[in-house]
């Protein structure tokens, strides 16, 4: 081998190392950045369960005529006699979320520093703020449409979220089904040139059945970057819920979202 080509190898060598490196770094700061998120709903929960503060200041995705808005509020802990963990009369170990105001925030969103307060571009939402959310079956899929920053008017990207899987009967005599290899899938398409430019599982079940599935609550342009966020929740069991936040900003090579903070609340 001549020394030019052994020369070759090092360099080649060295900048592998260095997009290597660079890579961990990327990956391992938007990581530190995701864990530093937490989300939550307003409402009355177990104390053990609730990681807001009272004082606290927080963002709060609030609806509007036309849609949503974020703002900053103030969220208020106050304790409560928790009936579901048998609380005496001297105890009050349960937690209700709430901020000033009549209008309740659809979630609230704490420990992101690029978020904005203002009008939030929405493409799905549900009619009651606070409802359970959108279960799709195998097949169904919703449209959604975002325009591409910077550019000209009636330029957007298609999303789609997908439910892949398939219904069992699970028993004849009862007449209900369960669904199975069940997969929620979120799709990206350039909408002029009707072009797949990506394609994520957010999800993936086994099996489960219909007393709890997981469901999309809201999904809109949250972080202001043109594209795709959503909120949904993750659970698949009866009575207990698990809020989940996908937001586009933080996504990884690969990635159209990036699982950024979850929140959980389990059954009484």
């Amino acid at each position: 081998m001549t020394a030019n080509k052994q020369s070759q190898i090092r360099v080649n060598a060295f900048f592998i190392t260095i997009f290597m490196l660079w890579s961990i770094a990327l990956n391992a700061f938007a990581q530190e950045d995701a864990k530093g998120i937490r989300i939550h709903r307003t409402g009355k929960f177990a104390g053990k369960n609730v990681t807001a503060c009272d004082g606290e200041s927080w963002f709060g995705l609030f609806p509007t005529e036309n849609g949503f808005e974020l703002k900053q509020c103030k969220v208020r802990v106050v304790p409560f006699r928790d009936f579901c963990m048998g609380d005496t009369e001297e105890e009050k170990t349960g937690r209700e979320v709430c901020v000033e105001g009549e209008v309740e925030p659809l979630f609230l969103i704490h420990g992101m520093d690029t978020l904005q307060e203002g009008d939030v571009e929405t493409c799905i939402k549900l009619e009651k703020p606070h409802n359970s959310g959108i279960f799709l079956f195998p097949g169904q899929h919703l449209s959604a449409r975002l325009p591409i920053p910077g550019k000209s008017a009636g330029a957007t990207r298609l999303y789609a979220l997908v439910a892949l899987g398939e219904a069992v009967e699970a028993d004849p005599g009862l007449g209900y089904a369960v669904m199975r290899h069940y997969q929620i899938v979120l799709n990206r398409t350039q909408a002029a040139a009707q072009e797949l430019t990506g394609s994520q599982i957010l999800r993936e079940y086994a099996e489960f059945d219909l007393e709890g599935p997981p469901k999309l609550i809201w999904a809109g342009d949250l972080d202001r970057d043109g594209q795709l966020d959503v909120f949904m929740n993750t659970y698949h069991e009866y009575a207990a819920r698990e809020y989940t936040l996908f937001l586009s900003s933080m996504a990884e090579m690969g990635e159209l979202v990036k699982e950024v903070a979850s929140y959980l609340v389990p059954s009484c």
